[in-house]
């Protein structure tokens, strides 16, 4: 016990009076606490057994040990946090005690703390996103996406859930994003901004431009895609708008140098 890097401590069931202590918890308590009592000796600000205290669960209704009993405690005073063991067994002299053992967490609970603020933060950058973000599985079927891609497409979410990628790319598509795929996304874990078409749930068909990454799994092996997909009809359609008004222009200054060349001759 006294090699062990956590608190171990053995109390009387009925007296609470502390009957051993490891290295660890001297260490920590600068004493060995033993014939003291546990929640005077443990917890200072107590002025009675710990409402807390498990001795509650460790026993059968017939006075019979049941197991070990596992909780988190949450020192307020400290902000230290501790996994707890405890665990009714039998001493020397035959009678209950509560054997507890109590390693701290306090370093594991910030980073799961700070783990799901992240995750609060990308999630909500994930919902917020004015562009279209789907995750794939390799074999193409929708996994997730944000509600940009699902407004971008016309579905019900769980319509889109049932969907493969394929279900909304038009065939003339298809050669060429596996070819995307293959020769960039899982070669380099990215590919270069393309554009393609998707087929919206009223048969419609809007221009697209996206960029895909590959994510893997701790062995390295490739699990999922990530595509940020962005709609560039109003893009398209400047294009269009542009070509048109370029054509217009020509054919006025073909007209133009025509009545000239009418008049000259």
């Amino acid at each position: 016990m006294d090699s062990l890097e956590l608190l171990v401590y053995v109390v009387d069931l009925e007296t609470h009076e502390l009957l051993f202590t490891n290295q660890y918890a001297r260490r920590k308590f600068h004493n060995s606490l033993i014939g003291q009592i546990c929640w005077q000796t443990l917890y200072s600000d107590k002025t009675q057994p710990c409402e807390f205290c498990t001795d509650n669960r460790l026993l059968t209704s017939e006075g019979k040990p049941t197991g070990t009993h596992t909780w988190e405690y949450h020192d307020e005073k400290t902000d230290h946090w501790f996994y707890m063991q405890d665990r009714a067994i039998y001493w020397t002299d035959g009678r209950l005690v509560r054997f507890e053992a109590a390693t701290e967490i306090t370093g594991l609970k910030k980073a799961e703390a700070a783990f799901q603020e992240s995750e609060k933060r990308f999630r909500q950058l994930y919902a917020w996103l004015r562009d279209g973000l789907a995750v794939v599985s390799l074999q193409g079927k929708l996994l997730e996406f944000n509600q940009a891609f699902q407004q971008l497409l016309g579905y019900e979410a769980e319509e889109l859930y049932a969907l493969s990628y394929v279900d909304f790319t038009p065939s003339t598509w298809w050669e060429m994003e596996t070819a995307i795929v293959n020769e960039q996304v899982i070669q380099q874990g990215y590919s270069q901004l393309y554009e393609k078409e998707y087929i919206r749930k009223d048969g419609s068909i809007i221009p697209v431009e996206l960029r895909t990454y590959l994510t893997r799994d701790q062995a390295d092996n490739p699990v999922s895609l990530w595509a940020f997909v962005r709609d560039i009809t109003d893009r398209k359609q400047a294009e269009f708008a542009l070509i048109q008004a370029k054509e217009v222009a020509e054919q006025a200054r073909l007209q133009a140098d025509s009545a000239n060349q009418a008049k000259s001759s």
